[in-house]
């Protein structure tokens, strides 16, 4: 997550300035629901035909990008806003929701704007009018925070009131600083779609926007993902802002984990295991770890903390590795069981860290470490577990071997007889 710094007046040039037809892409077609009802364009709308309250979200976005495609993942949930740079008497900025106004220098202003970074709805938008200073009296206005950070297969949806002025944005890192060498993109009239709807405020100004392919910041994401923009609104520009692609946007490392009862050398893990396990005192344990790589760098150095099983940044030596292979590398999981015994019923938390690994080499000290946790946890009876064992042999008293045993009930198990004919169920 971002992590909120002192604020950084921003370092990087204006490079590049989007505008319909200049850096954008083309639109091939825009799916909205309007208050419950779909509605799909095919054309960019003339003028306005919709000004009530009702809310309009977007649904999914067709661009052309060396052939359609459908952009319908959305990096809104979870976005928030950082370092507030506004004057203190200033006035004429408000956040608006659904034609509700919160002004810049009252209480809730900044709670509204979250609301409105957050929101699907277009109607939603940070409005600038009538400011009483100019706009490069500051510099800059805000930083824009995202859940989860944007890599060069991502776009960024700009909406402006109007479609008729202009603002930059500079691309922040996990830390809240400008990206080194990252491009200062502006974003200026003419934008390239009318969506038709005004908002309730402003019944004759339609809201308009642009999509760009995020790599025209000019970021390496393998090294540098995006977390967030640094914005600069000298244009009076009344903004929304939309990450978009067309697979789920996720953080770059996930853990989840959970457990079952009993000992198998975690063959388990992803089949038998939940967030919760009931055992008697003293029963078998397998705790299961499943590390995801949802990242572009390759991820080396994984350790595991976890209190009520005593590890402490516990290397992947101290696990049995069910699957997978470090450094983990993008897409992939790796999956560790850790075996033990219950004496006390408890709920805990995990939380894996990994280095990131630069192109280059070496590990990339931006981003690391990375880190994730998950919760899970078992519940111990009075009663100690149960077992069931016996033998199998043959009319003469031999012992047979490999002969499979079902146990069927309030839960199911096999086992296959060893070389001495005997098998066992324990755990139950």
């Amino acid at each position: 997550m971002l992590v909120a710094l002192s604020f950084l007046i921003p370092t990087a040039a204006l490079a590049i300035t989007i505008s319909s037809g200049s850096g954008d892409l083309p639109i091939i077609e825009v799916v909205l629901d309007d208050n419950g009802t779909p509605v799909t364009q095919s054309t960019s709308a003339t003028g306005v035909v919709d000004a009530s309250a009702d809310p309009v979200d977007f649904v999914s976005i067709t661009i052309d990008d060396g052939g359609p495609i459908v952009l319908d993942e959305f990096n809104v949930t979870g976005t928030n806003s950082r370092n507030l740079n506004y004057p203190g008497d200033l006035s004429g900025v408000s956040a608006i929701e659904n034609g509700v106004a919160t002004g810049v220098n009252t209480a809730g202003f900044a709670d509204a704007l979250d609301r409105v970074l957050n929101s699907f709805d277009l109607r939603d938008y940070l409005a600038y009018d009538g400011l009483s200073q100019d706009g490069s009296n500051w510099n800059p206005d805000f930083d824009l925070v995202l859940s989860a950070p944007m890599r060069n297969d991502d776009y960024l949806l700009v909406m402006e009131r109007n479609g008729n002025t202009f603002f930059d944005l500079i691309p922040l890192d996990i830390n809240g600083d400008v990206i080194a060498g990252a491009e200062t993109v502006g974003f200026d009239a003419a934008y390239r779609w009318n969506t038709g709807y005004a908002p309730s405020d402003n019944t004759i100004q339609p809201m308009w926007f642009t999509v760009v392919d995020i790599a025209a910041f000019g970021v390496d994401t393998h090294d540098d993902p995006i977390y967030g923009f640094r914005i600069d609104n000298d244009g009076e520009a009344d903004v929304k802002f939309f990450g978009l692609d067309d697979e789920p946007f996720l953080e770059d490392l996930v853990l989840d984990k959970t457990v079952y009862a009993g000992h198998d050398s975690g063959a388990s893990c992803g089949t038998g295991d939940g967030e919760l396990a009931s055992v008697g005192a003293g029963g078998d344990v397998t705790f299961c770890f499943t590390i995801t790589n949802n990242g572009e760098a390759p991820l080396d150095n994984l350790a595991l903390t976890d209190s009520d099983l005593g590890l402490t940044a516990a290397g992947v030596g101290t696990f049995t590795v069910v699957a997978g292979t470090s450094p983990l590398l993008q897409g992939a999981s790796m999956v560790l069981a850790y075996e033990t015994t219950a004496t006390s019923s408890y709920t805990n938390t995990a939380t894996v860290t990994a280095d990131a690994l630069l192109r280059a080499g070496g590990v990339n000290t931006t981003l690391s470490p990375l880190s994730d946790s998950d919760t899970a946890g078992v519940a111990v009876s009075a009663v100690a577990p149960a077992s069931i064992s016996g033998e199998v042999v043959d009319d003469g008293g031999d012992p047979i071997e490999g002969v499979t045993i079902t146990l069927s009930g309030a839960a199911d198990a096999v086992a296959v007889t060893l070389a001495d004919g005997t098998y066992s169920f324990t755990g139950l």
